[in-house]
């Protein structure tokens, strides 16, 4: 039977659904096709996945430890903040978390509590879309518009998530607690799927979604929604260093971002491309572990490059399970 979504909001928040669309998608085209078909069929596969899923969230649940950092509101959002671990010299570098389509602020806490762990200070709101975000007043299980229509998408689609981002860094910036914390000419955006589509869309995807009084420096981009900003070529406008990451396995997403005139090839330098062997789209949330250690170190020392001024023969060191490495 289909998991009911309301009522396994606790256990599903380290799930991105837009994953098992894209898993269903994926399980009826080939890698090069342009676009997924929708419609009756899509639905009823995405429904199986659901679930067949059920089983694996439970588990998932039970075995995966839980780092979610602290829970409050801010700019009117609920949030999740991990603060940098041990003493912090001078201000804070910020990193803004936006998790998937109906997942949640705290689906990628391994990730969340190693970035803390190195010092920086991470927040992740809960959008509108989350499972567990509180507001059923407007949510729908079924995306604004399409995955597979991305010649649909325009700057307003799900520009909520970004009035998010920017409304949370202006309550940080005007907020005393915060304000002088945080090193606002080095921030950096995360992003994983649905997630990965808003930071592009911030740092210039969509050009008229950038923050204005902060600066970004770096933009992770883990298994992004990319196609609508392939579609309308605005993938070039973006002029901060951006780390893409995929797996073999995430048909619905993956081969859209590392095909000839894909996101990195439009994507200008400095970008890079990490491809997991045989990692599916949920290797960036809690509920697989297995490139867990090989995700932080890559997200690390993108960021601490960037951010930081790195070491930088770390990002192109090829880890064990790592089947492609890319970078320009």
């Amino acid at each position: 039977m289909p998991i009911n979504l309301a009522r396994r909001s606790i256990s599903v928040r380290c799930v991105d659904v837009a994953l098992v669309v894209a898993i269903a998608c994926a399980s009826m085209v080939r890698a090069e096709d342009p676009e997924p078909p929708a419609g009756g069929r899509l639905l009823e596969r995405l429904r199986k996945r659901q679930a067949d899923t059920k089983s694996q969230l439970g588990a998932a649940e039970a075995k995966s430890p839980k780092h979610p950092g602290e829970e409050m509101a801010i700019a009117g959002l609920r949030v999740n903040v991990w603060r940098p671990a041990g003493e912090v010299r001078g201000a804070a570098l910020l990193v803004i978390f936006s998790h998937g389509f109906h997942g949640g602020s705290t689906q990628s806490t391994f990730l969340m509590k190693t970035l803390a762990d190195d010092g920086y200070l991470v927040v992740a709101p809960n959008h509108k879309d989350a499972l567990h975000s509180g507001d059923r007043s407007e949510f729908s299980f079924l995306p604004e518009v399409g995955f597979g229509k991305p010649d649909d998408w325009t700057v307003e689609t799900y520009r909520d998530r970004a009035t998010d981002i920017q409304a949370l860094f202006e309550a940080l910036k005007d907020d005393q607690k915060w304000a002088g914390k945080i090193d606002w000419d080095k921030v950096a955006l995360a992003g994983h799927s649905l997630g990965g589509y808003t930071v592009l869309g911030l740092s210039g995807g969509w050009p008229n979604w950038k923050p204005e009084g902060v600066t970004i420096r770096a933009v992770l981009a883990l298994s992004p929604y990319c196609s609508p900003f392939i579609k309308k070529e605005t993938l070039r406008k973006i002029d901060v260093p951006v780390m893409y990451q995929g797996g073999t396995r995430d048909l619905g997403i993956t081969p859209f971002v590392r095909r000839d005139g894909g996101a990195f090839d439009l994507t200008a330098a400095p970008v890079y491309y990490i491809e997991f062997d045989k990692a599916t789209h949920l290797a960036w949330t809690d509920l697989k572990s297995d490139y867990q250690k090989s995700i932080n170190y890559y997200s690390l020392s993108f960021l601490n490059k960037h951010l930081k001024r790195g070491n930088v023969t770390e990002i192109t060191r090829k880890l064990p399970d790592v089947s492609e490495l890319r970078s320009k």
